[in-house]
């Protein structure tokens, strides 16, 4: 893909244009892979709980500046 749109003269959006409408008529991209919206979701709790632990061991180890 990178090698049709470097192949342009002129950068623009015309030039764009064709450079994608070449690359999707001769099938020369490969499929985006887009998750789920609960797995964004799991992800974003399990990120949460790790920061929660994290906080929570910070404040049951005791600190040797109190």
């Amino acid at each position: 893909m990178r090698a049709v749109m470097s192949s342009q003269r002129n950068k623009t959006d015309k030039a764009d244009a064709l450079g994608i409408a070449y690359i999707m008529r001769t099938g020369w991209f490969r499929q985006a892979y887009i998750k789920s919206e609960s797995c964004y979701r799991t992800r974003l709790l399990l990120t949460h709980r790790r920061n929660l632990e994290a906080k929570f061991l910070d404040l049951e180890t005791p600190s040797a500046t109190r």
